[in-house]
């Protein structure tokens, strides 16, 4: 009978394939630089934002406390709530933010606006207009003048406090119980020019 030989078992090893970890660079995060013409704007629930007016962009900076309105100069940032008002350090080049101090403000100046004539004078206000100067930790609220009666009631801040400092006038968006304006006033008080925005339908926007 034909013999068929059985092959020997083999002792080679099977070679396996190590797997070799590819490392994934970590992405650099592009700075942020905060262009002198755009806008610095805060959202409903602490956002703040840089906002193109140009291209109608906005690019989120930071998170901070709700604030009803927010103002800034080129090293400082406020936003305020019904006590006193928080101050931040800040740069542009590249965008950077720390806070520095609590200013304790009276409830007189109490309103939706805010902004800024330099780094130790703020103005804000409700039914009257208020010069802050923070230059200790205690503003000294000064009444610059109230704003107009109309339609039967007192007129109230609704937004926006813009100080011209050309011409040292202010831009206000104000409201009665039934209308929305904005007016230019000089320091005393003096209305230099009103508009009725209800039916105008017109939004204001104010910068650094």
């Amino acid at each position: 009978f034909p013999s068929h030989d059985t092959p020997a078992p083999s002792n080679t090893a099977t070679q396996t394939a190590t797997q070799t970890q590819t490392m994934t660079p970590t992405p650099t995060k592009t700075p942020i630089v905060f262009e002198s013409c755009h806008v610095l704007m805060n959202g409903n629930v602490g956002g703040i934002y840089e906002y193109d007016i140009l291209n109608n962009t906005k690019t989120f900076l930071t998170t901070l406390d709700y604030s009803s309105d927010i103002a800034m100069t080129d090293t400082k940032l406020w936003i305020y709530t019904s006590t006193n008002i928080k101050e931040y350090n800040i740069t542009l080049n590249p965008w950077t933010i720390s806070f520095n101090r609590n200013i304790s403000v009276s409830s007189a100046s109490n309103g939706a606006g805010l902004t800024s004539k330099s780094n130790t004078l703020l103005v804000r206000g409700g039914s009257g207009i208020y010069e802050l100067d923070i230059t200790t930790n205690t503003a000294t609220e000064t009444l610059l003048f109230t704003l107009p009666f109309l339609d039967g009631d007192q007129c109230e801040v609704s937004g926006d406090i813009y100080y011209n400092p050309y011409t040292g006038r202010y831009i206000i968006t104000y409201q009665s119980f039934i209308n929305c304006y904005v007016g230019e006033f000089s320091s005393d008080g003096t209305i230099w020019n009103q508009t009725n925005l209800t039916s105008q339908g017109t939004t204001i926007v104010t910068g650094k």
